[in-house]
């Protein structure tokens, strides 16, 4: 082969590298754009007044953790002059739904749906009864048990063709984000919750629970609920300690587990139970966790909340009661495993998240970061100061 063979050889062979980092540089290039437009981020749910003292509308407004900065961004907030009615986070859906309607001590009249992966970009309200004059009672989060999550929304409309108001229900995909018939629901679909409202909230009234009763058959309780008598075993005499309480609540409804908690019939007493069947092994637990009307809430795969003890005033012989007592401790259960443990926090505070052993939390106006390890909260480190932290009983991890 002569010398000019040999530079063509060569030139080939430089030809063929260059093209072949240039592969590698744009598969780099497509893997950051990729990467930078699934990036995620905490965000965390403020809803109160903006301003301290303000009797105006309580608002709703999603802020974005800037970690490098040490702040909180706005990305949304609810129109002006809108007031808030009430919040449901389906952690599990990874969803939020916001009751939305005018001030002046008119009904809710508008539905927001919030996805956690496409927080920059929220939607209209996915119902709107402004129009029709109508009002929105409730809706639902709705496992159907072929894979799709969906909203049973219920309304009261008013129409020029039907006389008067009448109920209606909407049916809302979540995934393609349109209305489908009633008719599509199918018979195994499954009712989650979004369990009880934050702490600083009255949780027996704000939030998504469910009164249960039981009936003594031999020596098994029996829930009077349809569907935890199809989908699970009768609860043994031996397992429930707290046999006189006035009924149960059940707080959490998932696919692994549902979670039950006593509803306290005197006073003096210093801890609450719950009764937690695990679907998967098919068997009852019970535990007892600090405080009389500690009402944790549904917090990724944990349940969590401040401690609560009965007011000195109420009383449950003439049914009068007074405001809950918050402790400066949370509580944290396993629902699994039944493993709790206690961690003290401070004054005002409340458990906003966790997402493994990540843990967000609030004491005053301080915003919290630690990691759960050992029955205890390592690593903590505080984020944010600010009086809107206050305001904030929600937190997620979401895309930007």
């Amino acid at each position: 082969m002569g010398l000019r063979g040999l530079k063509l050889l060569r030139a080939h062979a430089l030809q063929r590298r260059r093209l072949g980092l240039s592969a590698l540089l744009c598969a780099f290039v497509f893997f950051l754009l990729t990467e930078c437009s699934h990036s995620e981020a905490e965000y965390f749910v403020f809803c109160g007044t903006t301003t301290p003292g303000d009797m105006g509308p309580t608002k709703v407004i999603i802020y974005r953790l800037d970690s490098v900065a040490n702040r909180l961004d706005q990305v949304w907030t609810m129109p002006d002059d809108d007031y808030f009615y009430g919040v449901k986070q389906y952690s599990g859906a990874r969803v939020m739904a916001i009751f939305a309607g005018p001030w002046g001590y008119k009904a809710a009249d508008r539905l927001y749906s919030i996805p956690f992966d496409t927080v920059s970009s929220i939607p209209v309200p996915i119902v709107d009864y402004r129009k029709t004059a109508g009002t929105l009672n409730d809706c639902q989060y709705v496992a159907d048990g072929e894979g799709r999550s969906l909203l049973r929304v219920s309304g009261t409309s008013h129409s020029d063709t039907v006389a008067g108001a009448h109920n209606e229900e909407l049916i809302f995909d979540l995934s393609s984000r349109r209305t489908i018939n009633a008719a599509a629901l199918s018979s195994g679909a499954t009712r989650r919750l979004s369990g009880p409202g934050p702490a600083n909230w009255d949780a027996e009234r704000i939030g998504e629970i469910e009164r249960v009763r039981f009936r003594l058959e031999e020596d098994k309780w029996v829930p009077s609920n349809t569907e935890l008598q199809s989908n699970s075993a009768p609860v043994h005499e031996s397992v429930i300690r707290m046999k006189t309480a006035y009924g149960w609540n059940l707080i959490a409804n998932e696919p692994q587990f549902y979670v039950l908690a006593s509803i306290p019939e005197r006073n003096g007493l210093t801890t609450r139970e719950l009764l937690i069947y695990n679907r998967v092994a098919g068997t009852w637990g019970s535990m007892l966790i600090p405080g009389a009307v500690t009402m944790p809430r549904l917090l990724g795969n944990w349940l969590g909340g401040v401690i609560f003890d009965d007011n000195p005033e109420t009383d449950y012989e003439k049914r009068m009661s007074g405001p809950a007592v918050p402790r400066e401790d949370a509580v944290l259960i396993d629902p699994l495993t039944l493993h709790s443990f206690t961690v003290h926090l401070g004054e005002w505070c409340e458990l906003l998240s966790i997402d493994g052993d990540v843990v967000y939390y609030r004491v005053d106006k301080g915003l919290y970061r630690a990691r759960i390890q050992d029955d205890g909260f390592v690593e903590r480190r505080l984020l944010v100061t600010d009086r809107i932290v206050r305001g904030i009983n929600w937190a997620f991890r979401g895309s930007e």
